[in-house]
């Protein structure tokens, strides 16, 4: 038996679109796997909260923004192999729209230091190893299913 400790966490993340682009965000982290890698914004859950008030907390601290009317639009499981310990994440999609789109994007420099509007051909184009891959793979699966509906 392994005596690396494995965890579960549960995260939201918000499709945020504006103008048939969306926002993606350039993350600030202690852990090298994760740092100066392009992701969507969102986080944990904390106790207490609905995921839909942990998605509107997470984007606001996050980018300042506001988003109307998110859509739950999948559930996405990832496994992190970390060095102390195997990090399995359920990632809860969601898609908006920004309520203001003039509205300008006010990152936390504690947790990003830059943000792009991209379509899904321009996402795509950053070399994956500039991505998270929990969220590269996610996107692909839900614009890949959003596409067949």
């Amino acid at each position: 038996m392994s005596n690396i400790a494995h965890v579960q966490m549960t995260v939201v993340l918000g499709i945020i679109e504006n103008a048939g682009r969306f926002l993606i965000i350039r993350r600030v982290d202690n852990e090298p796997m994760w740092h100066h890698k392009w992701e969507l914004p969102g986080g944990k859950i904390e106790p207490g909260e609905t995921p839909l008030e942990a998605l509107h907390r997470e984007i606001r601290e996050e980018t300042g923004l506001s988003v109307s009317s998110p859509k739950l639009l999948g559930i996405h499981t990832h496994h992190w192999h970390l060095p102390d310990r195997t990090q399995q994440t359920f990632l809860l999609a969601y898609r908006g729209q920004v309520n203001r789109p003039a509205e300008p994007i006010a990152l936390d420099p504690a947790e990003n230091d830059a943000f792009r509007w991209v379509t899904l051909e321009e996402y795509l184009a950053i070399p994956e190893a500039e991505h998270l891959g929990a969220n590269r793979e996610m996107i692909l699966q839900l614009y890949t299913s959003k596409d067949k509906q």
